[in-house]
């Protein structure tokens, strides 16, 4: 499974656990580097949302150790 998957795979639960929330996924090839967009920003007071964070960054870290992953939010 290559990054973009692994990433793709792992919105999938999010969406399932925040069903109201959004998410978007942008990946810069040259850079290679995976942006998670998330919406509303106020997810990341949730400490379920924060752990599922939390885990899935360590996840791809030790996966893909060539690339990048960052969460933002407005």
């Amino acid at each position: 499974m290559n990054s973009t998957e692994f990433v793709n795979l792992k919105l999938n639960e999010l969406k399932r656990h925040f069903p109201t929330a959004r998410f978007r996924h942008e990946y810069d090839g040259l850079m290679k580097f995976h942006t998670i967009y998330v919406r509303p920003g106020r997810l990341y007071y949730n400490p379920e949302f924060s752990k599922f964070e939390r885990e899935l960054t360590n996840s791809f870290i030790k996966q893909y150790r060539n690339e990048g992953i960052l969460f933002v939010s407005d």
